[in-house]
This record gives C-alpha cells, structure tokens and sequence, in this order.
C-alpha cells in the first residue's frame, strides 16, 4: 500500500503542477479581470518579488509573478499581476 500512496501523492503534485503554476508565457492573448476588461498581448513576465532569485526551470505560482502587457486598443503598456488575467489565446 505504501507504493500506492506514493504514486497518489506524485499525481497529486503534478496536477497542481499543471492546473496552478506558470499558466501564462510571453506572446499568450489576455484579458484583464480586474479592474477592467481590456486585451492584450504579454511582451514580458518576471516574479513580483526581485529578492527572491529563482532557478531558471522554476514555475511560478499566479500569485508570484507579473506579466508585462501590451494593450491592443491603445499604445499602453502595462505590467498586471498573472492572477488577474484570463486566457484568450494561448501561443502556439
């Protein structure tokens, strides 16, 4: 039973891996939810705390990092956390 608690585990920890972590990449179209509807496109991300250094192969979590985005209505560029975005369009 041991085996199988350990393959549970490990499948527990992938699924968060792949549903929580990192979900948006420089070129994805976005939406912003808060506090506002525009769209845009991400030209740049980086973790919201600079202090902390970071593998190069490290996920971030929604809450730990900042996208830069380029509007498509306007010529503003904007940096918005990741946790308030939503997926129009992943890049292929």
């Amino acid at each position: 039973m041991y085996l199988f608690e350990k393959i549970i585990a490990i499948c527990i920890k992938n699924q968060y891996n792949y549903c929580m972590r990192q979900r948006f990449d420089v070129g994805d179209f976005v939406q912003v939810t808060h506090p506002a509807g525009e769209q845009g496109i991400i030209i740049e991300k980086q973790p919201i705390n600079k202090n902390i250094k970071y593998p190069e192969s490290t996920l971030w979590h929604p809450d730990e990092y900042k996208c830069k985005v380029k509007f498509v209505t306007s010529s503003e560029t904007k940096w918005v956390r990741a946790k308030w975005l939503e997926h129009l369009s992943k890049k292929s």
